[in-house]
């Protein structure tokens, strides 16, 4: 788990981007499953579903990146109240 801010950022922005590039290629392979004959098409449906599982993955990693930069922002805050506080 990583706990420093810029690197949850970075790692955030990362899957969002590795995220955009799956639905991109799964459009592709589902344009051209569109067209498929044969055997080709098993090939094609093997692939999207490969897409679909690591952009799961991907989406679940981008949830807990955002949840870790939601808790270190709270954590900051807080301790910039408490040294406002003293």
């Amino acid at each position: 788990m990583l706990f420093n801010r810029d690197e949850c950022v970075q790692k955030l922005r990362n899957v969002s981007r590795q995220i955009t590039e799956i639905n991109k290629n799964k459009e592709i392979k589902s344009n051209t499953l569109a067209n498929a004959r044969g055997e080709y098409i098993e090939e094609l449906n093997q692939q999207i579903e490969h897409l679909i599982n690591e952009k799961r993955q991907l989406v679940d990693e981008k949830t807990r990146a955002q949840e870790t930069i939601t808790a270190i922002d709270r954590i900051l805050t807080l301790k910039l109240c408490l040294m406002k506080t003293f």
